[in-house]
């Protein structure tokens, strides 16, 4: 899909083209049966996303989802840290 937008009145025309996104029916379930934690569950979505985008050769996305991933397993690391400390 592409959108045509005219600028200003003059002859430029710029086109924008869709952005990727990944498609949910195919992470839809994954990890879900290993554990009912809602972090490692969207952990996991992530690693599926990642996949998709490495597929689709999306590596600006790749990059940011392994960044989201990287900072939610920190997350979960000092979460779960804290808890074992109480």
């Amino acid at each position: 899909m592409c959108l045509q937008v005219k600028l200003g009145g003059g002859p430029d025309v710029v086109e924008v083209l869709s952005g990727w996104k990944p498609d949910a029916a195919e992470t839809r379930g994954a990890g879900q049966h290993a554990t009912d934690d809602p972090m490692v569950q969207q952990m996991n979505i992530i690693r599926g996303y990642i996949r998709q985008a490495q597929d689709a050769r999306r590596w600006d996305e790749v990059g940011m989802l392994e960044q989201n991933l990287r900072e939610l397993q920190q997350e979960y690391w000092d979460h779960d840290h804290d808890q074992l400390q109480s």
